[in-house]
């Protein structure tokens, strides 16, 4: 058990020489041992709740918390973290640490790390680092606020459908030996190399074996999956691994009447892609942009939308607008208030946030998500849809006025206006639009007048002029990914959101560092120091 550490601030003999003289008083290191220990922002007291009345003191708990930001700043590993607080002096300095001290165990900052993401230590940085810049008038109650997100790589690899379900089957049987039920499992299955790290002994270029392979790690998968259900005694535990099992084992493969398993094409909905880490899904910005991993959501305000106020993560596959509302919610418990304009890309830009958000007292400025261009052809953008009157004309100058009713992807009952077959065989644009037998058909949303009024509205100089602001964000969300946010360090979503919340905390700070030698009323922020 450990009780509360302090930092010992007793230098050495040596630390008489000036040996920190020779670090520049502009640097990173030198702003931030400014900040962190002159002025008083990093104190030991503040992390209180994280430790023990009784015990043996620990390291102090504010310079661990300064040597993750640090480690975070210069991607170190835990290691070369340990070597750093030994042999650097930028560090050391920046660290509050005597030059001839001992320095900080991996150890010991692996499990600190702990104590902090229980205690939610992150959330309690971001929360007093914004506030600081709210003191300092870096930051006040804004008018305007900006959302984006961006892929973060998962820390775990992306496994094959027959390396998921090994590896699962393998949880399965580890977690019965701990139960003691190991053996009785295992005599219902096929196979008996699930121990084994290595690919099963087939060849890999023969379509029969590799599906012979495919067929008996399913049959096994399922045979454990009845057994653990059917087992009355068997340990919660145990059932979520079965659980978890069934899924691997199923979300890949198609059966045909004949009982035949296979792989199927394509990829299935939601699809755990890591035995490792569940939590990681496939994601993508774009067709080209891709990553396994996570997202994060972040909001940002101030000048230029440098300081970030907010920040959500979701696994890589959700949408871009699913944490909006959340985001919103934070950026009003720290700033003090919600932003009378929320900017934020085309994603952001669908009727039903636009909605929840005005209750909210935000506008929502940003553009309406394009309809699907399917194989080049004319999507509704081009087409004319006039809901009042009744109509839809097409790029040809057909109209329509007849209306049956269909379903969109959420299955709502949606209005669908169809062109006659026969109109459409003789169109020149035929090729352009349609290669479906029955003529185009334009299906309508269900705020279709509000999708119009607003696709009109984007194409006015005075929306342009807002919504050219949003580009701000993209300075702040590539600071970050330089700094901590690109790649997780960590297995699983808590940890994950914090590692991306201390990158946010480590982006807030370095603004207050730069404002350091400012006069109190000087409001512009340069950006972050560099060493």
């Amino acid at each position: 058990m450990r009780m509360l550490g302090y930092v010992n601030t007793n230098w050495h003999v040596e630390d008489t020489w000036g040996w920190m003289d020779r670090i520049p008083k502009r640097s990173f290191w030198a702003r931030f041992h400014t900040w962190a220990w002159e002025q008083g922002n990093l104190k030991d007291e503040e992390f209180a709740h994280l430790y023990s009345d009784i015990g043996r003191p620990s390291v102090s708990p504010a310079q661990l918390t300064a040597a993750i930001l640090i480690q975070l700043e210069k991607d170190l590993s835990d290691r070369e973290l340990e070597e750093a607080t030994l042999y650097d002096d930028r560090v050391k300095y920046a660290l509050g640490m005597s030059r001839n001290g001992p320095g900080l165990d991996a150890v010991t900052l692996c499990r600190f790390r702990q104590r902090l993401i229980a205690g939610d230590g992150a959330k309690m940085l971001l929360d007093k680092v914004v506030a600081l810049g709210k003191e300092r008038g870096l930051i006040s109650g804004e008018t305007v606020a900006i959302v984006d997100t961006f892929l973060v790589e998962g820390a775990a690899a992306r496994q094959d459908t027959i390396t998921l379900i090994r590896r699962a089957v393998a949880m399965v049987l580890k977690v019965a030996a701990f139960h003691e039920c190991r053996e009785e499992l295992e005599q219902l299955l096929e196979r008996r190399d699930y121990g084994s790290p290595k690919k099963p002994a087939i060849d890999w270029s023969n379509p029969a074996e590799k599906q012979a392979l495919v067929e008996s790690l399913v049959r096994d998968a399922r045979r454990l999956v009845k057994a653990v259900r059917e087992k009355r005694d068997a340990p919660e535990e145990l059932k979520k691994a079965a659980d978890f099992l069934e899924r691997v084992a199923e979300q890949d493969i198609e059966e045909d009447d004949q009982g035949r398993i296979r792989i199927r094409r394509g990829v299935a909905k939601d699809r755990v892609i890591s035995t490792v880490d569940p939590e990681m899904r496939h994601g993508h910005k774009t067709s080209s942009n891709m990553t396994d991993g996570y997202k994060m959501h972040m909001i940002a305000a101030g000048e230029k939308a440098k300081w970030v106020t907010g920040i959500a993560e979701t696994p890589a596959n959700a949408h871009d607008a699913e944490k909006a509302e959340e985001l919103v919610e934070q950026h009003e418990a720290r700033v003090g208030c919600v932003p009378a304009k929320l900017l934020g890309d085309s994603q952001f830009g669908s009727p039903e946030l636009r909605e929840k958000l005005q209750a909210k007292g935000v506008e929502v400025v940003a553009p309406v998500p394009p309809a699907p261009r399917r194989d080049g052809r004319f999507s509704k953008d081009d087409f004319e849809i006039n809901v009042q009157e009744g109509y839809v004309r097409c790029p040809a100058g057909q109209e329509t006025r007849t209306l049956a009713w269909g379903k969109d992807g959420r299955g709502r009952k949606i209005p669908v206006y169809r062109f006659p077959a026969e109109v459409c065989a003789s169109c020149p644009l035929r090729a352009k639009c349609t290669s479906s037998k029955l003529g185009r058909q334009v299906r309508v949303h269900p705020r279709e007048e509000l999708l119009q009024a607003l696709k009109k509205e984007q194409r006015t100089p005075e929306f342009r002029e807002t919504y050219r602001q949003r580009a701000n964000i993209e300075r702040t969300g590539c600071d970050l990914k330089r700094h901590g946010a690109r790649k997780a360090r960590y297995i699983g979503r808590i940890k994950v959101k914090f590692q991306l919340m201390m990158a946010a905390v480590l982006h807030d700070i370095k603004l207050l560092l730069a404002a350091l030698d400012r006069q109190p009323g000087e409001l512009v922020v340069q950006g972050a120091v560099s060493a």
